[in-house]
């Protein structure tokens, strides 16, 4: 007993060693932000209300002083929105008020909608960029080959392709296509094609994807499912007789910015006078969510899997 209480206490002596000789490699920055989100590391609540007392200039001492009632109040004002319910929407009403008072910075701009997921995943993104930076630049690390290899990702993740680069590769992907489209059976050999790139394989007629399985997270099956639109508004797409002039304004507008964002792209891609008509993107689109909305489904198995054969396909 005695002698594995010892190894253990080695065991235990080596692990800290190790811990500390890697801390050598932060900077005074990383190590700061470490110790900052440790799970060791918190703000008591006593010195919450600590802060809230001299904020306040609030006499504890006093008699006429109710800290029960103070407490309940200011935590009211804190999260409570006007018109909302916990009851009814527990996250507006506990994130509304700091949601609206919160001001973007310049360099968060991209961001097109608060909220704390965002937030939290820009300051994730900053501090994972301001890691990788020092960790390529300090003299201790930046000519390991890990450092290495990371600094070629990161310069060529930063970087971008030329117009004539990006028109070059546009044109040789279109060439391609345009040779399998000959001759029809290669339809999955195009699909396929589609769904080796993840960024743009979410716009596939079928989106091939590996997955575990819904009913058994044991066994990983081949999953067919829908395309996302380019439009997440899918009304856009319809013209509908009982839309007011409002709705029609609105739906009008919403497909001339996207029609202009549709040539510019194409511009990019292929250079001014491109030749393609990019309202095909749209009705192609269209046709894709008709068939979206068919529920005349044939056969299904035991486990409510819609069957579809290759001839059907």
């Amino acid at each position: 007993m005695i002698m594995n209480n010892i190894k253990k206490m080695r065991e235990t002596k080596n692990k800290t060693r190790k811990i500390k000789e890697k801390s050598l490699y932060l900077t005074p920055e990383q190590q700061s932000l470490v110790c900052k989100n440790s799970a060791n590391t918190f703000n008591t609540f006593e010195d919450k209300i600590d802060e809230l007392f001299k904020k306040k200039n609030i006499d504890v001492v006093s008699t006429s002083f109710n800290l029960e009632k103070e407490i309940v109040s200011e935590l009211k004002q804190a999260v409570n929105p006007k018109g909302v319910k916990p009851n009814d929407d527990f996250y507006s009403y506990i994130n509304d008020r700091w949601i609206t008072d919160y001001e973007l910075s310049e360099k968060q701009e991209y961001i097109v909608q608060i909220d704390d997921f965002r937030i939290v995943q820009d300051k994730v993104y900053r501090e994972l960029i301001q890691i990788i930076e020092d960790f390529i630049s300090n003299p201790k690390t930046k000519n390991s080959k890990k450092a290495i290899c990371i600094k070629k990702a990161y310069t060529s993740f930063k970087g971008y392709n030329t117009p004539e680069q990006t028109t070059c590769l546009s044109n040789t992907i279109v060439e391609y296509i345009d040779k399998l489209r000959k001759n029809k059976e290669n339809v999955w050999t195009k699909l396929g094609l589609m769904n080796r790139n993840e960024i743009i394989s979410s716009g596939c007629p079928f989106v091939w994807s590996i997955n575990p399985d819904d009913k058994n997270p044991k066994i990983y099956k081949c999953y067919l499912e829908p395309p996302q639109l380019s439009i997440i508004d899918i009304d856009v797409y319809f013209d509908d007789n009982k839309d007011d002039e409002k709705t029609i304004k609105y739906k009008n507008n919403y497909r001339k910015n996207f029609f202009t964002y549709l040539n510019n792209l194409f511009t990019i891609a292929f250079g001014e006078n491109h030749g393609f008509n990019v309202k095909d993107v749209f009705d192609t689109e269209f046709e894709i969510l008709n068939a979206m909305a068919c529920d005349l489904i044939k056969e299904t198995d035991d486990d409510d899997y819609n069957l579809i054969s290759k001839h059907e396909a």
